[in-house]
Protein backbone atom coordinates (compact mmCIF):
# COMPACT_ATOMS: atom_id res chain seq x y z
CA UNK A 1 0.00 0.00 0.00
CA UNK A 2 1.17 3.52 -1.11
CA UNK A 3 -0.66 4.96 1.91
CA UNK A 4 -3.40 4.19 4.71
CA UNK A 5 -5.74 6.04 7.04
CA UNK A 6 -8.16 5.61 9.81
CA UNK A 7 -11.69 6.96 10.49
CA UNK A 8 -13.04 8.20 13.63
CA UNK A 9 -15.31 5.36 13.90
CA UNK A 10 -12.71 2.75 13.35
CA UNK A 11 -12.82 1.95 9.26
CA UNK A 12 -9.44 2.34 7.83
CA UNK A 13 -8.74 3.03 4.19
CA UNK A 14 -5.82 1.45 2.27
CA UNK A 15 -4.38 3.45 -0.75
CA UNK A 16 -3.16 0.39 -3.23
CA UNK A 17 -0.80 2.06 -5.26
CA UNK A 18 -0.35 -1.52 -7.67
CA UNK A 19 -3.92 -1.43 -8.37
CA UNK A 20 -4.54 1.87 -7.80
CA UNK A 21 -7.49 1.56 -6.42
CA UNK A 22 -9.11 3.29 -2.68
CA UNK A 23 -9.91 -0.03 -0.47
CA UNK A 24 -12.09 0.10 3.21
CA UNK A 25 -11.64 -2.35 5.84
CA UNK A 26 -13.98 -2.62 8.53
CA UNK A 27 -12.08 -1.84 12.55
CA UNK A 28 -11.48 -5.58 12.48
CA UNK A 29 -9.32 -5.58 9.03
CA UNK A 30 -12.23 -7.37 7.07
CA UNK A 31 -12.00 -5.92 3.15
CA UNK A 32 -15.24 -4.33 2.60
CA UNK A 33 -15.13 -3.40 -0.71
CA UNK A 34 -13.63 -0.44 -3.25
CA UNK A 35 -14.37 3.10 -2.47
CA UNK A 36 -12.59 4.63 -5.72
CA UNK A 37 -10.55 3.10 -8.52
CA UNK A 38 -8.40 3.67 -12.06
CA UNK A 39 -6.29 6.62 -10.27
CA UNK A 40 -3.26 7.14 -12.51
CA UNK A 41 -0.74 7.83 -10.02
CA UNK A 42 -2.60 7.75 -6.48
CA UNK A 43 -0.33 9.15 -4.01
CA UNK A 44 -2.16 10.09 -0.61
CA UNK A 45 -5.07 9.64 1.13
CA UNK A 46 -6.95 11.75 3.85
CA UNK A 47 -10.44 11.53 5.94
CA UNK A 48 -12.20 15.27 7.53
CA UNK A 49 -11.60 14.91 11.06
CA UNK A 50 -15.44 14.56 11.34
CA UNK A 51 -14.87 10.91 9.23
CA UNK A 52 -17.02 12.23 6.70
CA UNK A 53 -14.87 12.63 3.81
CA UNK A 54 -12.56 11.18 2.03
CA UNK A 55 -9.47 12.85 -0.12
CA UNK A 56 -7.60 10.80 -2.78
CA UNK A 57 -4.66 13.15 -4.59
CA UNK A 58 -3.50 11.84 -7.92
CA UNK A 59 -0.25 13.19 -9.01
CA UNK A 60 -1.01 11.98 -12.77
CA UNK A 61 -3.52 14.55 -13.59
CA UNK A 62 -3.14 17.22 -10.85
CA UNK A 63 -6.44 16.15 -8.92
CA UNK A 64 -8.00 15.54 -5.82
CA UNK A 65 -10.99 12.95 -5.39
CA UNK A 66 -13.47 13.34 -2.90
CA UNK A 67 -15.78 11.28 -1.61
CA UNK A 68 -18.71 11.27 1.16
CA UNK A 69 -18.82 8.24 3.11
CA UNK A 70 -21.77 6.24 3.34
CA UNK A 71 -23.24 7.64 -0.46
Amino acid sequence: PRDIDIAPDGHVYVLDDARQELVELSPTLERLGVVGSGYGDAYAVDISPNGEHIFVTDRSDDRVHHYVRGN
